[in-house]
């Protein structure tokens, strides 16, 4: 059953690039064509190289070695500019521009499916524990006797990383085995087990989860199941100094199928630690400590979705810090200081206190009950809309 499964996978992954959509080509942006010249519009991936690579000309038809166009400079240079997203700016504009003057320069970069630094992202809906959840698989080429195939090499699920939570340094730094424990048997690695949430903390610096065998463990039992294909991307290294990604765009009009939809001019030495290494060749934050605050909501007060915007916020810098070498310390700073809290305290003095107004006989949850007098000092102060007469300006200055 499972061998069916990863038989499965790459064969919709092949559907999708290889689905037939036909569309004309008129004005594409700042290159004008004749809508005869693209009759047939990029539908299949292989498709997409060999008119990269100007081995299709215009029409779908095939150019081998033997003829004299076969990857013509000329022509190549016509139908580049093709095969982009051109309602997005960052494809069709200046950098597109370098990336085709760079790629034409000697004529002698292409693409090659076997050619290995290409990689295609998958999303799909998996059925884990009763509910739908997101799972995004990378594949890669892989060759097999006299021909190819797809294979899974990595995969990202969210619940998986919530089992291996990125602990701060200092926090792992407080879990570890004394290096004499030999010396006494090891009769201190309970430690290692005493919780369960946090045991990776005692492996090596030079451990990291190994999610594709969970994801497959996870499939042999039952646990996660395949639904469906969302979408399909095809990241690519191929070209020197550039990395781009092809996506399928599924819209009318003549800029549809598969097209370049990102464009990134990227040094051939950065490509394997892309956004974290400096001009020397080290981590840009080596040695560097930073801690980060967030999002620490008033403990008297409701969360709200403002302060998961703040957590997103904080943890994305925190995590990009880290992967530019810097030891991160997250902090969540406890406290209830400032003006607001004063304003809750007068409205509670105002409108409450004679009342013996508690949260339990007004039936609330004390944080709600507290952002409800804040609410109240409000109005209070501005007046009712309308009715400048009924506000009281002097309610600040008593809260100060």
């Amino acid at each position: 059953m499972i061998r069916k499964f990863f038989c499965i996978v790459p064969v919709l992954l092949l559907a999708l690039c290889f689905e037939v959509r036909a569309q004309l080509v008129g004005s594409l942006g700042d290159v004008q064509k004749d809508e005869r010249e693209l009759y047939t519009m990029t539908k299949q991936m292989t498709q997409f190289i060999r008119r990269f690579n100007y081995e299709e000309d215009r029409f779908g038809n095939k150019i081998f070695p033997d003829d004299p166009e076969y990857r013509n400079l000329d022509k190549r240079k016509d139908i580049l500019p093709l095969l982009f997203d051109l309602e997005n700016p960052r494809t069709n504009g200046t950098l597109r521009d370098y990336f085709v003057e760079d790629l034409l320069k000697d004529n002698n970069q292409f693409l090659e499916f076997l050619g290995g630094k290409w990689f295609s992202e998958v999303s799909a809906k998996f059925i884990w524990k009763g509910k739908e959840v997101d799972v995004s698989m990378i594949m890669a080429i892989e060759k097999e006797g006299l021909g190819s195939k797809w294979v899974l090499t990595n995969v990202f699920f969210s619940e998986f990383q919530k089992h291996f939570p990125q602990g701060d340094l200092a926090e792992r730094e407080k879990h570890f085995i004394h290096p004499m424990s030999h010396e006494l048997d090891f009769m201190n690695i309970y430690k290692i087990f005493k919780d369960p949430q946090i045991i990776e903390y005692y492996s090596s610096n030079e451990y990291s989860p190994d999610y594709l065998s969970l994801f497959f463990y996870e499939i042999k039992q039952g646990n996660l199941k395949f639904d469906h294909v969302e979408n399909v991307k095809f990241h690519i290294f191929q070209i020197k100094n550039w990395y781009f990604e092809v996506s399928w765009f599924n819209r009318s009009g003549y800029n549809s199928g598969w097209l370049i939809s990102n464009l990134v001019y990227l040094k051939e030495d950065e490509k394997d630690s892309y956004g974290s290494l400096g001009e020397n060749g080290k981590p840009l934050l080596e040695g560097e400590k930073i801690m980060v605050e967030f999002s620490s909501p008033n403990t008297n007060k409701p969360l709200h979705l403002g302060h998961m915007r703040n957590d997103a916020l904080g943890e994305s810098v925190s995590r990009i810090l880290k992967k530019a070498g810097a030891e991160v310390y997250k902090v969540n700073i406890i406290n209830n200081r400032g003006i607001h809290i004063c304003k809750s305290m007068l409205a509670y003095k105002l409108f409450h206190e004679k009342n013996g107004d508690t949260p339990e006989t007004l039936g609330m949850k004390g944080d709600h009950f507290v952002g409800q007098c804040y609410v109240e000092f409000e109005k209070y102060l501005k007046g009712e809309k309308d009715k400048p007469e009924t506000a009281h300006p002097q309610a600040q200055e008593q809260a100060e």
